[in-house]
């Protein structure tokens, strides 16, 4: 995506005529940051700091804070929180939001060609994954009220019952339990080969036609299984975004158990016998039943027990996905991709780029998105059968032992913290370079000369963000990221395996797994950005 990025911008420069403007483009995505002590250092040092938190836990801390509950403040106890709320307001953003979404539809189809000049590849890529990406985790899942699938999908049901005087306008099949959140993970890899593996991504009208694509596919899930069932199980970025989101400092939560048993989109209540982040449940809730509350980061992601395998599985491919764009930067890839083309019948030259006749580099990169989101899963369920050889060392056959597959489940979320990290760390800087595109195209969505808000000739200040802070923020979110994760996995030991020694002994492998990803991660974000050319 880092490559898409930057054509986006160097293109954007070299059409407002900066002066010296490739060169310019070039020097800020790949300048290189001299480290004060040797990328060695740097590495051990951040993998010394997750075993440390690992130690502090297992010497002090028999029973982890947070292990049965965590401290809220209901925000709605306040004016201007209840002012936010207000379904005005809601309203609005939610119309500005379906503005937005047919804005990209219509200047993909009919605006201007050239990514630059047309606002839908802005919007898409740097606004919309990037940022909201972001608003989930820092915030909270903001994507449930503002989605234009679900929002259209509602007005549709409101004027169908008004002009019908019927019920929803959905069938409401029931939703296959085997089915789980498969359906969101088969979508969102197809969302990942598009952003890393295809290169029409960038092209307007190729992202307008997927969008609509998409669409069709949302809306006829929500139209079989009812809008909130979709919503929660299928739709592959609720599923994303509500996953950052556990990270985030808000929530909503209902009281009233007996909403969820009735739950259009699933079995909801957690142990507590209240939801958290359901929306379906909230919309039904009497006012003295809904909190609309503050909480710490990152407890959202404590679960009670093992979430589904297609849950656990979609995890990973995220994680997976963003290591996988990174590291197709690095000279290791530049490396294994020129071994690759030297191989008898395989030429990734230019034009061979298109299927039909041999590999191209869309065949070879495809097999290896595949290849690596396959390898996190097996290495995760690896890691997964030591942690439970681990826990089930030396423990009488009549106390309670734990499979691979449950610990796998159990602890799959505690990850979350890893990959919003490297999303932080790896696009961090673009967000805030290629974000100021929005800029002068706000003025002229479509490319056709318009100047609505006279800032077209805005240029892009790509001096916002040096090298020394891109690398040190990324080395600080690399490792906060993976203390959290160990912080939360010790947690969920507790509560999953109950014996604190036990739950110890589980924990060290996935330190062990934890620690080595900390350090390979940072070797990738240190690496120079190249890119395969043959």
């Amino acid at each position: 995506m880092r490559r898409r990025l930057n054509a986006l911008v160097g293109a954007a420069l070299f059409a407002l005529l900066l002066p010296g403007a490739p060169a310019v483009y070039a020097h800020a995505f790949s300048q290189p940051y001299d480290l004060p002590i040797p990328l060695w250092l740097f590495l051990i040092g951040a993998g010394a700091a997750v075993a440390l938190t690992f130690a502090v836990l297992a010497l002090f801390s028999a029973a982890a804070p947070g292990l049965h509950g965590y401290p809220r403040l209901n925000l709605l106890r306040f004016g201007v929180a209840r002012g936010i709320a207000d379904p005005v307001v809601l309203f609005v953003f939610q119309a500005i939001a379906v503005g937005v979404f047919l804005l990209i539809i219509v200047a993909g189809l009919i605006g201007h060609q050239s990514p630059f000049k047309n606002i839908a590849p802005t919007m898409v890529w740097v606004i919309w994954w990037v940022g909201m990406a972001y608003i989930s985790a820092l915030i909270g899942d903001v994507w449930a009220l503002v989605s234009p699938w679900r929002i259209c999908f509602a007005w549709a049901e409101a004027l169908y019952r008004r002009l019908s005087g019927r019920g929803e306008l959905s069938l409401h099949r029931p939703y296959p339990r085997r089915l789980g959140m498969w359906p969101a993970v088969l979508l969102f890899l197809a969302f990942a080969w598009t952003e890393l593996v295809w290169q029409g991504g960038e092209t307007p009208r190729n992202l307008a036609l997927l969008v609509l694509v998409y669409s069709a596919i949302t809306w006829l899930g929500m139209y079989i299984f009812g809008r909130e069932c979709w919503h929660r199980q299928g739709e592959a970025f609720a599923v994303a975004f509500g996953l950052l989101a556990r990270f985030a400092p808000l929530e909503l939560r209902v009281r009233e158990p007996t909403l969820c048993e009735s739950c259009p989109a699933a079995p909801c209540a957690g142990h507590d016998g209240t939801c958290v982040n359901c929306y379906a449940c909230f919309t039904r809730a009497a006012p003295v039943d809904r909190e609309w509350n503050l909480r710490p980061y990152a407890v959202g992601l404590l679960t009670d027990g093992p979430v589904p395998v297609s849950l656990m599985v979609f995890a990973v491919l995220m994680l997976s996905t963003v290591t996988f764009d990174g590291f197709t930067e690095t000279p290791a890839w530049v490396a294994l991709m020129g071994t690759i083309d030297s191989l008898p019948g395989i030429d990734l030259s230019p034009a061979a780029r298109r299927f039909g006749g041999g590999a191209t580099l869309t065949v070879v990169l495809s097999l290896a998105l595949v290849a690596f989101v396959s390898l996190f899963l097996v290495v995760y369920r690896l890691f997964a059968r030591c942690m439970a050889f681990a826990a089930n060392l030396g423990v009488p056959s009549a106390d309670p032992h734990w499979s691979a597959s449950e610990l796998a489940r159990a602890f799959v979320l505690t990850l979350i913290p890893i990959a919003l990290a490297y999303h932080l760390a790896h696009y961090l800087s673009f967000l805030l370079i290629a974000g100021q595109l929005i800029i002068p195209l706000s003025s002229d969505p479509f490319g056709i000369g318009w100047n609505l808000f006279h800032t077209t000739h805005y240029r892009i200040d790509i001096g916002i963000v040096g090298a020394k802070f891109v690398w040190y923020t990324a080395v600080t979110t690399i490792v906060i990221g993976h203390i959290l994760a160990v912080y939360l996995a010790h947690i969920m030991a507790l509560r999953v395996i109950g014996d604190h020694r036990r739950a110890l002994k589980s924990q060290v492998p996935m330190l062990f797994l934890m620690v080595s990803y900390t350090m390979i991660s940072l070797w990738i974000l240190a690496q120079p950005i190249v890119e395969y050319q043959k």
